[in-house]
């Protein structure tokens, strides 16, 4: 194991030590917080493996998954994108006629006491 990574093993793990005591400290770990440890972990052993395979060299296999990873991300963020495009275009509509359906009623509203006012007026004056 070359020494860069061993320094990634090192940093990481500290890093990951000391957000680990203060959720322990405030008391605020939880099942996501445990997930979100045990994805670290997983997470600086792929680092530390990816800066081995850098130092070393002959990862050929690595540099294939490297380059799917790099296209399966930002194929993710465009669909995500797509959906939030369209997601937001619902809502617009939906909005739309709730204010259509609003000004409808408020005139029907006005409508109804003008009359209503007409009709006790009518009945003040006789």
């Amino acid at each position: 194991m070359s020494t860069q990574s061993l320094l990634v093993i090192i940093i990481y793990s500290l890093c990951l030590l000391i957000a680990f005591i203060v959720s322990i400290v405030k008391k605020t770990i939880n099942l996501t917080g445990v997930l979100g440890f045990i994805f670290s972990f997983l997470y600086i052993a792929l680092l530390a493996y990816d800066t081995n395979c850098l130092t070393e060299g002959q990862c050929g296999t690595w540099s294939w998954i490297r380059t799917i990873l790099y296209l399966i991300f930002p194929t993710i963020i465009l669909i995500l994108f797509m959906i939030s495009i369209f997601k937001n275009k619902k809502i617009e509509e939906k909005t739309v006629e709730k204010e259509e359906k609003n000004s409808t009623t408020n005139k029907e509203s006005v409508v109804v006491n003008t009359k209503t006012n007409t009709t006790n007026n009518n009945k003040t004056t006789t």
